[in-house]
This record gives structure tokens, C-alpha cells and sequence, in this order.
């Protein structure tokens, strides 16, 4: 695949999510009342996975992302210098483990992934 890098508009989609999924009004996900065997146990709020789903777009993602360590991608300062590809990185990483991992999506944002990855993109599309 091409890799297609994101415009300034596909940033602004994305970093218009920062008052969205930080707002304390708003609960991001709920617990279902199901077992293992029906389905999955969170429902997540609509503007969440509104925003995993802009953040899947063709422009955000890395398909090598499994070929790089995003564990040290995403300490504490290593977002906050990140160059766009390497964001893109981290989104891929972010959006493609609640695959394998059901509740990835609550970690990233409550451990503040996405709100660095956002802030980034702010200072990026500056």
C-alpha cells in the first residue's frame, strides 16, 4: 500500500477530538452486561468511536507499525517530540490493538496517549 500522509484538515478532524474525549461531561465507554461468549464487554460513547474511526483513514496509518517498538514511542516526552510520521505510528498502534485487546481504546485516552498524540498534532499543524 501508498503511504498517504494526513492534510492540515484530516489533522484538524482529528485534533477537534481534544475537547471531545477530554470533556468530564462526557463518560467514554460503559460496561455491558454480557459474558465472554456474546460480545464485548465496554460500549464505547459514539463521539469515541467516531474518532477511532477517522483515526483508521488511509492517511493515519502505518502499515509497519508492528516492525517498530511504539512501547517507547509513547513514554512520557517521546510523543511531544514526535515527528508526524512517527504519530502516525502511534495512531496505527492505538487504533489496531482494541482488536486483540478489548478496552485498548480506554487506556489510550485515560493514560493521556491520544490527548499527547492531539497536542502534538496541534503544535504540528501550527
Amino acid at each position: 500500500m501508498k503511504n498517504v500522509d494526513p492534510t492540515k484538515k484530516d489533522i484538524e478532524d482529528l485534533t477537534s477530538f481534544l475537547t471531545i474525549l477530554y470533556d468530564h461531561e462526557i463518560k467514554i465507554y460503559s460496561y455491558l452486561d454480557s459474558d465472554v461468549f456474546s460480545g464485548g464487554l465496554y460500549e464505547y460513547h459514539p463521539q469515541v468511536e467516531k474518532f477511532f474511526e477517522i483515526a483508521s483513514r488511509l492517511c493515519w496509518n502505518d502499515y509497519e507499525y508492528t516492525k517498530k517498538d511504539v512501547s517507547k514511542m509513547i513514554e512520557p516526552g517521546k510523543i511531544e517530540t514526535s515527528s508526524l510520521a512517527e504519530i502516525k505510528t502511534t495512531l496505527t498502534y492505538c487504533v489496531r490493538l482494541e482488536r486483540f485487546c478489548e478496552g485498548h481504546w480506554i487506556e489510550v485516552i485515560e493514560s493521556p496517549v491520544i490527548k499527547r498524540i492531539l497536542e502534538r498534532l496541534r503544535i504540528i499543524n501550527q
